[in-house]
């Protein structure tokens, strides 16, 4: 079978055309997977391959295009698109993308814990314990290190954000306005936030405080309690920077934070002999033969950690 000129031009162009498109697909590929590199191979990958196609076929040169220069060079051309359609579905990028956190996990995590102490989850913000715990797996899992970075509740979105941190590892909840910033995972951990009450403090409503930490979740709870409360179960509200400063006020015999706004979890860790109670009065899942909480169940908002 005999092309005539005008179909032999078009399908010349079609052999230099069809590589580049290929490669730009191929470089967008190389820039979502690579995130060290990447931005200059999705450059060179489809500059050199428009180059080396152009050259190949050399569409404005050749007055003349035989068949025999045809079919070598459409050969060519196939050739090309095999062989980067294998490389693009090859190991080791093959089941990577931009989210893939073995893109960044070979070098050492800078893991943001919760400032203070918060027995059970971690010591002085270092990580030891659940939370340190968590890093450590996360660390043998993909073989690298980390090191611990202390976070304050309201600064930790923007310390991802501006890339101070590669993770926070925290009593963390997840919400849409959250979501929406920063990549949450899980949940790992159901908790309940909620307002809570020290049931052998004797504070009358006129001096009890209500404390909260600002940055947390612990924030929409206390406003509604405030809302529903104020004037008449307490008459002062306390902020702190920390949650486990509120905590070591609501332990305090001889202080009159009555009401602490946080997570269950973190309460019943800092004294599992605390007389506690619901400040909303929500019926608990489990109490012990006095009345006071063992496990409030979970909680009415479906708030998660």
């Amino acid at each position: 079978m005999t092309l005539d000129e005008t179909t032999r031009k078009y399908l010349q162009r079609s052999f230099w055309l069809a590589p580049t498109v290929a490669g730009i697909l191929f470089g967008i590929r190389l820039h979502l997977t690579f995130e060290d590199g990447g931005e200059i191979l999705a450059w060179v990958v489809p500059a050199a391959v428009f180059l080396g196609s152009f050259l190949l076929n050399a569409p404005i040169r050749d007055a003349v295009i035989t068949q025999r220069r045809l079919v070598l060079n459409g050969s060519l051309c196939l050739l090309v698109l095999l062989g980067m359609g294998v490389l693009a579905v090859m190991t080791p990028w093959r089941d990577r993308t931009d989210d893939d956190p073995r893109i960044y996990l070979g070098k050492e995590l800078r893991v943001g814990f919760p400032a203070g102490s918060l027995d059970g989850w971690n010591r002085g913000g270092s990580g030891n314990g659940f939370d340190g715990a968590l890093a450590d797996f996360i660390a043998r899992k993909y073989g690298t290190t980390w090191k611990d970075k202390s976070t304050l509740g309201r600064d930790r979105l923007e310390m991802l954000e501006n890339n101070e941190v590669d993770l926070v590892i925290a009593t963390f909840t997840i919400r849409p306005d959250r979501a929406q910033r920063v990549d949450l995972a899980g949940p790992y951990f159901v908790d309940t936030t909620g307002v809570w009450m020290n049931a052998a403090k004797k504070v009358s409503p006129s001096q009890a405080k209500l404390c909260y930490a600002t940055g947390t979740t612990a924030t929409s709870a206390a406003g509604r309690f405030q809302r529903q409360y104020f004037k008449r179960k307490f008459a002062v509200i306390e902020t702190r920077q920390k949650t486990v400063e509120c905590i070591d006020e609501f332990r305090k015999n001889d202080n009159q934070t009555l009401y602490v706004a946080t997570d269950w979890s973190l309460l019943r860790a800092s004294d599992t002999n605390l007389k506690i109670l619901d400040g909303n009065e929500y019926q608990a899942r489990d109490v012990d033969p006095e009345g006071y909480i063992l496990d409030p169940g979970p909680p009415p908002a479906g708030d998660k950690q």
